[in-house]
């Protein structure tokens, strides 16, 4: 992917484009920017809207099957002295199923090949015809890893992987 920044490179008299694109671990994309999990990432026609306005990637909504929230969504802080309650984060399971959500990743996939989309849980990896290597659930863990040892566990899990796959 290029970026045209408008102004004329010196050296090379071009119009300034500027390659992008990455590979991270073996995920390529056309550039950095993704989606993260949540409403846009919830069906092929919103990913490939996103796609068409220049986004590198998405990391589609939590898939299950059957579809369960591993923690409650409802939060609290206190904040100058009272406390706040709301929802946390409610949109990043999807309430499509499976094989819907599987057949638009793949479609996805086949129309956008240089395209970064994730979308995992182990029902969806075993069904997924696809390279993928490796998933690693830490149970119980939310998507922010708040519970006590998840987020060392992922880190520990992520050293691991980075180790092995980029150091070898």
């Amino acid at each position: 992917m290029s970026v045209t920044n408008g102004r004329r490179d010196r050296r090379t008299g071009s119009g300034g484009s500027v390659d992008l694109s990455i590979d991270c671990g073996g995920i390529r994309a056309p550039n950095p920017f993704w989606l993260a999990s949540g409403p846009p990432t919830n069906t092929a026609g919103q990913v490939m809207r996103a796609f068409e306005a220049g986004w590198g990637g998405a990391v589609w909504k939590t898939l299950g099957d059957p579809i369960t929230n591993t923690a409650s969504r409802y939060g609290a802080i206190d904040y100058q002295g009272r406390s706040v309650a709301g929802f946390n984060n409610i949109e990043l399971i999807t309430d499509r199923p499976l094989d819907v959500n599987l057949r638009e990743i793949t479609e996805v996939k086949r129309l956008w090949a240089d395209h970064a989309v994730i979308g995992m849980n182990r029902a969806a990896l075993a069904r997924l015809a696809a390279p993928i290597k490796e998933l690693a659930i830490v149970p119980g863990a939310t998507h922010l890893f708040e519970e006590p040892g998840a987020l060392e566990r992922v880190s520990d899990l992520a050293d691991e992987w980075f180790s092995r796959h980029l150091l070898a």
